[in-house]
């Protein structure tokens, strides 16, 4: 009986946690169809979509490495531009108040990377049989090439930021992932 009550709580936890994903995937989804695709944050939002729709339940995903590396990119980039005050930032700020602001923030641009990393089996964070496959983390950083050659991201977010800043700043984050995701390698070759 123990054992049954066991399982059947495990069950009841893994359903709240899936409906919770999908309820802020499904919010995000409105968001992202309504949203001007000049921002790379709605990009971000939808490759997330499409991870959170068919990569976070998969026992291979392939995809998760990509969306680290575009969600940690865009959360450097945010970081980047709110120390330059942007103009959007701010008149977001002020449109909206600072609490909404900081929630909304929070949900659009730093929770997909907390979601893709909770959700996702250990193994495929740190499976140290598998070599590191750093295409996708390089992929992703392609697509910020492309969005660069696409917009000017000063331009967009109203920022005293060159797009060789925040070039720099992208590169420094895909290094960075790259990095993280080599830890393992490491530790075996150090060891």
């Amino acid at each position: 009986m123990a054992l049954l009550l066991s399982k059947f709580m495990t069950l009841i936890r893994q359903l709240f946690k899936c409906a919770w994903v999908y309820i802020f995937v499904s919010f995000l989804f409105v968001f992202a169809m309504r949203s001007d695709l000049t921002h790379f944050t709605w990009w971000s939002i939808l490759f997330f979509l499409c991870y959170a729709f068919w990569g976070i339940r998969s026992k291979e995903s392939t995809l998760l490495w990509f969306i680290i590396t575009i969600e940690s990119i865009v959360i450097g980039g945010v970081m980047l531009m709110s120390t330059t005050e942007c103009t959007l930032f701010k008149n977001t700020e002020t449109d909206i108040g600072r609490t909404r602001y900081f929630f909304g923030n929070f949900s659009i641009h730093y929770l997909p990377l907390l979601i893709a990393i909770a959700f996702t089996k250990g193994s495929l964070l740190w499976n140290r049989r598998l070599s590191p496959d750093l295409s996708d983390i390089w992929t992703a950083f392609g697509v910020v090439c492309i969005y660069f050659t696409m917009y000017d991201p000063a331009d967009v977010y109203g920022c005293t930021l060159s797009k060789n800043d925040l070039f720099i700043g992208s590169m420094v984050a895909t290094v960075g992932v790259t990095f993280v995701r080599c830890i393992p390698e490491l530790y075996t070759y150090y060891k």
